[in-house]
């Protein structure tokens, strides 16, 4: 997840895992900055986390 407006814009971190946690997406590895979020899952998981992320933020 990348995105210039996370600077200001707080808990975005905090409501992508959860969206993942609902959908029973292990999350393996996480890394943030300023402006992008990057986390490893499974493979398997990867269009369902896709599509649950985009979903809630309406993508």
């Amino acid at each position: 997840v990348i995105g210039i407006g996370m600077k200001s814009q707080s808990g975005v971190a905090s409501k992508m895992f959860n969206i993942l946690a609902e959908n029973n997406i292990p999350v393996h590895i996480i890394t943030t900055s300023e402006i992008k979020i990057s986390y490893v899952i499974n493979p398997e998981d990867q269009q369902k986390a896709i599509e649950a992320i985009a979903r809630e933020y309406n993508l």
